[in-house]
């Protein structure tokens, strides 16, 4: 009897203590090749940016990851997500992640490609009952207190409700330009979700003097050489990197460039493929690190 009392109060205990929670935490799930980062913000709010990695018809990330390791922190539902822009690598787990975690509201760049996996996401949105909404630069998707997480650019995209009818056709690394930028704020540290923008998209935030210093930078486009070029490095001059790629040999070899360009400005630089998840805490003053394989 009292082992059963135990194990009832230990769910109740968690969400207890993450109420009275006032740090924020930030993870980078170890996907392979793709994204996927769960923010958990004081007052027990959490979204995830991004969920997409390998998917094939015996594996998908949203099942065999992301959901896992959402049940493993004893988080039942998510307060949003926001999908950066619409690649597979960033989006194939989402249809589960929507149907099992069933977030108030799904932000998306607007672009609405010709993909039975981006249909069957809008397919769950709407039997679960998803708001699903285009963002606009300068729009923050959360404030509270000293916390935000804000779009600070939007590169190419005008702020519209989503239509099914008007569907876009960019692909490629086109889609890549169209990725929101996401800026993470806890006191004075800070975080930024840049997508898969490319060195000319890097350039254009530059010259927006849009501010994207950070403390945490998540690798744009993966640390690929396309990305991740000097100045935008200097301007950001993050203390550390995350890069999150595939522990294959052709990723490697697209991400060494940028990992030696990252130690060169002495940024403590992490890839999912080798250290695994990778989670900060911060209380708004001082940023700790840890990683899976530690």
């Amino acid at each position: 009897m009292l082992s059963l009392i135990a194990a009832l109060s230990i769910p109740l205990i968690i969400a207890h203590n993450r109420l009275q929670a006032t740090d924020t935490v930030v993870t980078y799930l170890d996907v392979g090749q793709g994204s996927a980062t769960l923010l958990e913000l004081p007052n027990a709010k959490t979204i995830l940016i991004d969920g997409g990695g390998a998917f094939t018809e015996r594996f998908n990330v949203g099942q065999g990851v992301i959901a896992p390791f959402l049940w493993q922190k004893r988080i039942t539902g998510l307060d949003a997500i926001v999908l950066t822009h619409l690649h597979s690598d960033h989006y194939s787990g989402l249809p589960f992640i929507v149907a099992r975690f069933k977030p108030e509201t799904l932000w998306i760049n607007g672009e609405l490609p010709f993909d039975q996996l981006f249909a069957a996401l809008m397919q769950e949105t709407r039997a679960n009952n998803v708001r699903t909404a285009i963002p606009k630069a300068k729009e923050f998707l959360f404030a509270d207190g000293p916390v935000s997480l804000q779009v600070i650019s939007d590169l190419h995209l005008q702020g519209s409700q989503p239509n099914p009818e008007n569907q876009s056709q960019k692909t490629g690394s086109n889609a890549n330009e169209s990725s929101l930028v996401l800026k993470l704020r806890h006191g004075e540290t800070s975080f930024l979700f840049p997508g898969d923008i490319e060195s000319g998209d890097e350039q254009l935030l530059l010259n927006k003097e849009v501010d994207v210093h950070a403390d945490v930078l998540l690798a744009p486009h993966h640390g690929r050489a396309t990305s991740s070029s000097e100045e935008f490095i200097e301007k950001v001059a993050p203390r550390y990197v995350v890069l999150s790629t595939s522990p294959f040999a052709k990723s490697e070899r697209l991400t060494s460039d940028a990992i030696q360009k990252y130690q060169a400005a002495g940024t403590t630089v992490f890839t999912t493929a080798r250290d695994g998840a990778i989670t900060f805490r911060t209380d708004g003053k001082t940023i700790k690190s840890q990683k899976t394989n530690e």
